[in-house]
């Protein structure tokens, strides 16, 4: 049963409303509905579709709170931004704050030196967001445009040998282009990146409702502070999304309330990134890692004989079954 116009009718009924015939299936076909891939494909370009609207959306959404926290749009310059010119970074600075009248009025007032991570570091986050989504797209556009049926068909022949079994002579080939793997990391890569957007977007929402730091607004955008939460809740909102949101195990990051050991921060809550904890896990345990990596040859090796008898693995002669 499908669902058409409202309605819950049998497929055949509601194929026949809009004018279409079952599908019949011809060889191969089924294997293609089954296969996972193509699924993980289409959802995957429709991830993108609406991640690119997503990321320029927030872009506006972050200079209007430049603009409202009265910050500096001197770290967006693009002689700053060209010293490391990261494709998504330059593009991010580019499209903040062209021509803001309010930016100009306040240029020669007193001001801080810098603004919240939250703020000045926007083209770099949201910038590595833009380069992580150009690589799913990038994925997608080959995948699109693939072959990931088993086996593959080739007509004119060699792309085996002739006389190699189960080619058909050498026109027929199994082999693993089903398999998901490309588009799901790019995926993942995705899906991380989309979850640090959230996360830079709700500190910023922290440093507006903070009458301590918002630059002369009231306390959680209201009225009436204290008879009113304004916003409060929906900063809640924006704190609990963020903590569903997955965590990169490469660059660890963590939001800081105002105050430190050592004393109360001078611009707020905002957002930090320990960099270093992610590569240092990565090659945690390298020994661990090493005999991982051993084991492999070690199997291959001591599993088989070599048709001709001879040396390897740093001078081993390995009989049936011995280890490398």
């Amino acid at each position: 049963q499908v669902e058409l116009r409202g309605q819950v009718l049998p497929a055949v009924v509601a194929l026949r409303d809009v004018g279409l015939e079952p599908l019949v299936l011809e060889p191969k076909e089924g294997l293609a509905l089954l296969n996972g891939t193509q699924l993980m494909t289409a959802l995957g370009a429709l991830l993108a579709v609406d991640a690119e609207r997503l990321i320029r959306t927030a872009s506006v959404a972050a200079a209007m709170s430049v603009e409202a926290l009265l910050g500096t749009e001197v770290a967006f310059a693009e002689p700053y931004q060209l010293a490391r010119p990261h494709p998504g970074q330059v593009e991010t600075a580019a499209e903040l704050l062209r021509g803001s009248e309010l930016q100009a009025s306040h240029h020669r007032s007193a001001h801080k030196v810098q603004d919240p991570y939250s703020i000045r570091c926007v083209p770099q986050v949201h910038g590595a967001v833009r380069d992580a989504l150009g690589y799913l797209e990038r994925v997608l556009d080959v995948e699109c445009n693939s072959a990931t049926d088993n086996p593959l068909v080739f007509p004119e022949g060699g792309a085996a040998g002739e006389e190699t079994l189960a080619t058909g002579g050498g026109r027929v080939i199994s082999g693993g282009n089903f398999h998901g793997e490309p588009v799901a990391l790019a995926l993942d890569f995705a899906k991380l990146a989309l979850a640090e957007l959230g996360s830079i977007a709700e500190r910023r929402i922290a440093l507006l409702l903070d009458p301590r730091f918002n630059e002369g607004l009231p306390a959680f955008l209201a009225p009436r502070p204290g008879l009113s939460s304004g916003f409060m809740l929906l900063q809640y909102t924006a704190a609990a999304l963020g903590a569903q949101g997955p965590r990169p195990p490469g660059q660890r990051r963590f939001d800081t309330d105002e105050r430190e050991p050592g004393g109360p921060r001078l611009d707020g809550p905002d957002r930090r990134a320990t960099s270093p904890t992610g590569p240092r896990g990565g090659r945690a345990d390298p020994r661990h890692r090493a005999r991982l990596r051993r084991a492999g040859p070690r199997c291959a090796v001591g599993g088989r004989r070599p048709a001709a008898r001879g040396r390897c693995c740093r001078g081993a002669s390995p009989g049936p079954g011995a280890g490398a």
